[in-house]
């Protein structure tokens, strides 16, 4: 169907043939790119000459046959039935020929006495053929044509005026391969255009409505024009236009190793094409972009003429447009069918060529990465450039490989330290359990002096993430050696013990007093101000690190990948969140996080989360609390986290227990954690997370000891500081669900007098307080407590505040008072999911539980003392005959929440259902008052 387009060179063959029908004989030369359809229209014409009564001879040249003497001639005349006299005539005359043939040129252009014999005596056959009939002779791929072959169809084309022989020739424009050869071409080009009856015949590329008629007519007016964009990528080739539509036909891709496509892009390079063809196509699918001439000379080795002239085939042939493959798919199969040693040599040559003329590192790295072969020493330093850019642009796991092939062809001991360092560093920012690995032999490297400063820094933090605390002490004992050796180092060391002591304070503590630096006057360097805010937080006075902590986030206006500045803005963040700044520290985070999700590694994607849901829930935003710490557990595996694993996973557990999902954070708490995790303030706020779970669970003695190991901790490293994590008011909360009102007295009066600049703490201590200051007192205090907790955002607190002061109006008769607060208390629950508080301010203290064990436990004597208060209020409203939706909505539970408590009700009183309840339970005043005040 194409052929359409190529009328014009149709009507031109036919008219050759008629005029050697009749006894005027001509030539024409068909030229064109490879593939371009030539052999096509020379068959289309052979068949009409065919048909018209003419005798065919034919002969098709191919590169292997290109040294054999008079090899196409042969060809010619064994394609015929040649009459038996003039059959044997012809052989004795070729057998003749190839015997003489060694000797018989000088040159194309000299023909001595010998061989121009041989040619008459070869070319006689043919033309007493043709003196009885018309002789077609049609010869394809011309180029490759042996030269005594080229001299007998020159001695034909000279006497084919007289003759009834048409000769049709196909050649493509090759370039030059060798020192004989293209004066060979040229030669016979030149004479056989030179005779007056010799004509050349154009095939240019199919037009894309030529294109676009050959798809039709194979696939239909809808799958072609589907293909229009593609079938532009063939370049008018109609061999690689047949492959598409075969694909398409197939309902395959025109990308895969096997598909058509690629199978005629590798005929096209491969068959009938001379080597520097193959090789330039090899080189430009090496290279890519920017493939020039002479780059692709140099990489081949071939002339840059020679290289030009193949560029422009590949062109004309429909694969290259400006240099580079229309389609990718060519490119890849071109390199898939290179030999796999052959391939890396390419591209090993390929990215030294263009390191040496300045081209971008970027590129250069593409080339050594893919050529899987160790780097040579030039390498190194391009890789690392590269790696460090891909860093920046946020290409993580390209930076991995690179630095990883880096690694590998460092020859000098602080350069495969420096390396080793970067790599880990980059890994870290992945996947931070990929960093291990590599631990030790930065430990080994920093003690020999091959690591700097900063990188030294970087190890330890890396070593305190995993818990893995004897490479941090090895790494802080290196730092401390460099700062004796030079002064300039201490402001660095300070900034780092400083730091240690905030997150890490057991190790900390675990360090002489005298090795602790000392501030030296010098250069406010960068991370000044994040270590007088760690010293700020760490001495407890988080208020006067505000400002401080402020300046920290200006100037990180975006989330750094570096550990070093992350874990200062973390500080910074902690900073204004225990110090009642909670919503402007949320809102830094999800400035970040509104950021592209690519500019952020995973690993400071899965903290920055960690961090938001610190803040949501020292707002009381459990929806979003839950939202964040949800997605940094999701983000990283728990073999990543090491000991920060407690930031997201305690806060996770606190967010379940506050929202009613005492099970959820049951199955939270069974996931395993380092034990390292209880040397830093993950630590501490796994074990406070945890022993509000056991409240929740009815276990206050479980929760006393997680509490008080808490406060022994802080104590033992230094640090029973406000802002780390509240265990007196946890503490005080369970000795008065034990019974003990004047141990939760002590705690919280402790607690009160340590909370400046912690509003949050204080709020809390205040409600505490008023559960053991007298009727009269309580109103004031719980005010102040909700003032508290209201002007620094918090949204959970005041709930139960709220319901303690419904009570406490209730018992002072204002009984307006009393509903208002309940029913604002109700709706704050409802709207952030909160269960609501475990205990609201008693008026009679709680009886303690049984000696024996904690409360709620199953024990022997009467079991409605072994009720806990909430399976009590449960009861309660449930012999007043509301039903279980009723009575989760009035205690703001669920209502599954509401079965299981009777459900142990009824065993711990040994009834079958809730009409065998008995009207009046036994058990804690307080409890009864709540239910009273709710039904009210």
């Amino acid at each position: 169907m194409y052929l359409v387009e190529r009328e014009e060179q149709l009507r031109r063959l036919e008219a050759l043939v008629r005029r050697g029908a009749v006894g005027t004989g001509g030539a024409a030369l068909i030229e064109g790119a490879p593939s371009a359809g030539k052999t096509e229209l020379l068959h289309r014409a052979m068949q009409d000459a065919g048909r018209s009564g003419a005798v065919i001879l034919h002969a098709a040249c191919s590169a292997a046959e290109h040294s054999l003497p008079f090899g196409v001639f042969e060809q010619l005349l064994h394609s015929v039935r040649l009459p038996d006299k003039l059959a044997a005539q012809a052989a004795r005359s070729l057998q003749r020929a190839v015997a003489r043939a060694p000797l018989g040129t000088d040159g194309f252009g000299t023909v001595k006495p010998d061989l121009a014999q041989a040619l008459r005596e070869l070319t006689l056959p043919l033309l007493e053929l043709a003196e009885g009939q018309a002789v077609v002779i049609a010869v394809d791929d011309i180029h490759w044509a042996d030269a005594p072959s080229l001299h007998c169809l020159l001695y034909l084309v000279r006497r084919l005026r007289s003759a009834r022989i048409a000769m049709v020739l196909t050649a493509s424009a090759l370039p030059a391969e060798g020192p004989e050869s293209p004066s060979v071409r040229t030669a016979f080009r030149a004479e056989l255009l030179g005779q007056p009856h010799c004509e050349s015949l154009s095939v240019a590329p199919l037009s894309h409505q030529g294109a676009l008629r050959m798809a039709r007519a194979a696939l239909g007016h809808q799958g072609a024009d589907r293909l229009a964009e593609e079938l532009a990528e063939a370049g008018g080739n109609p061999l690689l236009l047949r492959a598409l539509i075969e694909d398409v036909r197939a309902g395959g891709a025109a990308g895969h190793g096997d598909s058509a496509y690629v199978r005629a892009v590798l005929s096209l390079i491969h068959r009938g094409s001379p080597p520097g063809l193959r090789r330039t196509a090899q080189a430009v699918a090496v290279l890519g972009d920017g493939a020039s001439p002479d780059l692709v000379a140099q990489l081949v080795g071939v002339e840059a003429d020679v290289a030009a002239q193949c560029l422009d085939l590949l062109t004309g042939a429909g694969l290259l447009s400006g240099g580079v493959f229309r389609r990718d798919a060519a490119r890849r199969g071109i390199l898939a069918a290179l030999p796999g040693g052959e391939r890396a040599t390419l591209r090993s040559r390929a990215a030294r060529l263009l390191h040496d003329q300045g081209a971008d590192t970027a590129r250069v790295t593409r080339l050594l990465l893919s050529c899987g072969l160790p780097p040579q020493p030039w390498a190194v330093p391009v890789l690392l450039e590269s790696a460090e850019q891909d860093r920046r642009g946020a290409e993580r796991q390209r930076a991995i490989a690179t630095l990883e092939l880096a690694l590998e062809g460092c020859t000098d001991e602080r350069d495969r330290a420096t390396a080793r360092a970067t790599l880990a560093a980059a890994q870290f920012e992945v996947s931070p359990a990929g960093s291990c690995a590599h631990l030790d032999a930065l430990v080994r490297a920093a003690e020999a002096g091959h690591l700097g400063v900063h990188d030294t820094r970087a190890l330890l933090q890396q070593s305190l993430w995993h818990g893995r605390h004897d490479a941090a002490r090895r790494a802080l004992a290196t730092l401390r050696a460099r700062a004796e050796a030079d002064p300039t180092v201490n402001a660095e060391l300070l900034d780092t013990t400083r730091w240690i002591a905030w997150a890490h304070p057991g190790v900390a503590a675990a360090e002489p007093p005298s090795a602790s630096p000392r501030p030296q006057n010098g250069p406010e360097l960068w991370f000044r101000p994040t270590s007088h805010l760690l010293d700020a937080l760490t001495r407890g006075r988080p208020g006067e690190a505000v400002a401080r902590a402020e300046q920290v986030l200006t100037e990180r206006c975006a989330w750094s990948g570096d550990l070093t500045t992350t874990t200062a803005t973390c500080a910074a963040l902690t900073v204004l969140v225990v110090a009642g700044r909670a919503t402007a520290a949320a809102q830094w985070c999800d400035r970040q996080l509104s950021r592209p999700a690519r500019l952020l590694a995973p690993t400071w994607r899965a903290l920055l989360h960690a961090v938001r849901a610190e803040a949501a829930l020292h707002l009381g935003d459990l929806h979003a609390a839950r939202e964040h710490s949800g997605t940094a557990l999701d983000v990283l595996p728990p073999a990543s986290w090491g000991v920060v694993f407690g930031l997201p996973l305690s806060v996770a557990v606190l967010t379940a227990v506050r929202t009613g999902r005492v099970d959820e954070a049951a199955e939270l708490l069974a996931r395993p954690v380092p034990p390292a995790l209880f040397q830093t303030r993950y630590g501490l706020q796994y074990l406070y997370a945890r022993g509000h779970h056991h409240l929740a669970a009815g276990r206050p003695h479980a929760a006393l000891a997680d509490f008080h190991r808490c406060g022994e901790l802080m104590r033992a490293w230094g640090v029973d500081v406000p802002g780390v994590v509240p265990w007196r008011t946890a503490a005080a909360e369970s000795w008065l669900l034990l019974g003990r009102p004047e141990e939760a007295a002590k705690l919280t009066a402790e607690q009160l007098a340590t909370v400046a600049g912690a509003p949050a703490d204080r709020g809390r201590a205040l409600r505490l307080r008023a559960a053991s200051a007298p009727l009269e007192r309580r109103l004031p205090l719980l005010t102040e407590a909700l003032e508290v907790l209201e002007s620094c955002g918090d949204q959970y607190e005041p709930i139960g505040v709220l319901m303690d002061l419904g009570e406490v109006c209730h018992r002072l008769g204002d009984a307006a008072r009393a509903r208002a607060y309940s029913r604002r208390a109700r709706r704050m629950a409802e709207v952030h999911g909160a269960a609501p508080p475990r205990w609201a301010v008693p008026s009679v203290r709680p009886a303690p539980p049984p000696a024996d064990g904690p409360a709620g436990d199953p024990a022997d004597g009467d079991g409605a003392a072994r009720l806990t208060e909430s399976e009590i209020r449960v009861a309660t409203l449930a012999v007043r005959g509301h039903t279980n939706r009723e009575i989760a909505t009035r205690l703001f539970v669920s209502a599954s929440t509401v079965e299981q408590h009777l459900t142990r009700v009824y065993r711990k009183l040994g009834v079958r259902n809730r009409k065998e309840l008995p009207a009046q339970l036994p058990g804690s005043p307080a409890a009864h008052d709540a239910v009273a005040v709710l039904a009210s």
